[in-house]
């Protein structure tokens, strides 16, 4: 990662996704290196620069856009693409936390940015400033966690922004998919979107936030994601999704 240009890597990247027309070598490359980058979530030195990067708005805009964008059939795979990279950043960081804060602590101590955006900003003015050098470790780690969740929040906040379109990109699925007729009779397809959608609504839910939780309710998105069940009998995968998508609800929110 240090061999990279790392300032406004991940937005360089994202960019270049949304800028490919059509299902393509440089698609797939580009969506390769951002789940590469996503899997260093666990290295605690990419972390939180990570964090900070995927985090940022213009990124978090850019994979929701690409997932609502998804009606001609030359624009589905990258709203599939778009929808996948939106589930693995919230299921990524929304159980990756503490771990996060560790990292921050870490960096921060040794005076040097803990890479948490905003966060990172210079202090040194503010009347309550102190030295991220002098603190204990546990109390730089419970500072860098308050910091850390107040951007998840914010990010997660956004993503919640576009679950009304979402539950209209639903609707349109439900209602205008595209027939296959087979020997045995015509079928709909749901197109890859759709099992993609069904990630990203199970991971909201998977992060227990009161706040996300608020917002699926708010969108009707479980009964929404539940009606895929039956409007497409003959996908396994879009069945598999809306089981998991349940069974989530049912583990965490039983009560």
């Amino acid at each position: 990662f240090a061999m990279l240009p790392t300032e406004g890597l991940v937005a360089s990247l994202v960019g270049i996704l949304r800028a490919e027309g059509h299902c393509g070598p440089r698609r797939e490359a580009v969506r390769f290196v951002l789940d590469g980058l996503l899997d260093q979530v666990d290295i605690s030195c990419l972390s939180p620069e990570l964090f900070s990067q995927f985090a940022d708005p213009e990124v978090v805009d850019s994979f929701m856009e690409m997932l609502l964008a998804g009606d001609a059939p030359d624009s589905n795979e990258a709203a599939a693409t778009a929808g996948a990279l939106a589930a693995r950043l919230v299921s990524s960081f929304c159980n990756g936390t503490t771990q996060l804060a560790v990292a921050a602590a870490s960096a921060a101590a040794v005076g040097r940015h803990s890479g948490v955006g905003s966060m990172t900003s210079d202090t040194s003015g503010e009347d309550d400033y102190e030295d991220p050098t002098a603190m204990s470790s546990s109390r730089l780690q419970e500072r860098e966690r308050l910091r850390i969740e107040d951007r998840l929040d914010g990010m997660l906040e956004r993503i919640c922004e576009y679950l009304p379109g979402l539950a209209r990109r639903i609707c349109d699925l439900l209602g205008h998919s595209r027939l296959l007729a087979l020997p045995l009779g015509t079928i709909r397809l749901a197109g890859p979107s759709a099992r993609e959608i069904l990630g990203l609504v199970t991971a909201l839910a998977q992060s227990r936030r009161p706040s996300v939780v608020k917002s699926l309710a708010e969108a009707d998105m479980v009964p929404l994601c539940v009606e895929m069940l039956f409007a497409f009998p003959w996908n396994n995968l879009v069945h598999n999704g809306v089981v998991k998508l349940i069974a989530t609800v049912r583990v965490h929110f039983s009560h």
